[in-house]
């Protein structure tokens, strides 16, 4: 099954109400969404919003997405996020007379990319071209949030509904032993 196929069978799970699913096509496509808004936007609290913003878009829409069209389903996040960024844009300038020039497109001029968001891109790809299916959900989590996210046991725990620290910790040390067979 290729990722492509495998988001799209997310989707349909999710509108089944299989919220596991949902959390998975999430961890799956949030580094797309956030890098999408870095290259656009400078102001990181607001690569933030802009980002939540297009994952409550995609769950009030959910029964909407179908598909038959072919497109991927990180095609269908590009559009809503694309969408956000003009609306944002838009309200922006309808404020223009109120606020100095520099404070309302501020925030909304392209920046390079970082050696950051470089590296990150780079990780992207390589996490890709893992099999993942070797992994429990929770493993997979535990390895991005922990491994890619950066998040200490106990968030991690917390975004996961774990009850302790040490779970969120074996669960990544599983995960990470079982991708590191798969590079041996």
């Amino acid at each position: 099954m290729t990722a492509h196929e495998s988001a799209w069978a997310l989707v349909e799970r999710g509108q089944r109400g299989d919220t596991d699913a949902l959390a998975e096509l999430y961890l799956m496509y949030r580094p797309y969404v956030l890098r999408y808004f870095r290259y656009r936007v400078r102001s990181p609290q607001l690569v933030e919003d802009l980002a939540a913003d297009v994952w409550l878009r995609v769950l009030r829409r959910l029964d909407s997405f179908h598909d038959d069209r072919g497109a991927d389903f990180g095609a269908v996040l590009s559009t809503i996020a694309r969408n956000l960024l003009t609306d944002h844009v838009k309200s922006a300038c309808a404020q223009r007379d109120t606020l100095a020039d520099d404070e309302w497109i501020g925030d909304i001029l392209p920046v390079a990319p970082s050696a950051e968001d470089v590296a990150l891109n780079d990780v992207a790809v390589i996490v890709g071209n893992f099999d993942w299916s070797g992994l429990t959900l929770h493993q997979r989590q535990a390895v991005v949030l922990r491994v890619f996210y950066g998040l200490t046991p106990g968030d991690a725990a917390k975004v996961l509904g774990l009850g302790s620290p040490q779970s969120v910790t074996q669960l990544r040390r599983r995960g990470l032993a079982q991708l590191r067979k798969q590079l041996s």
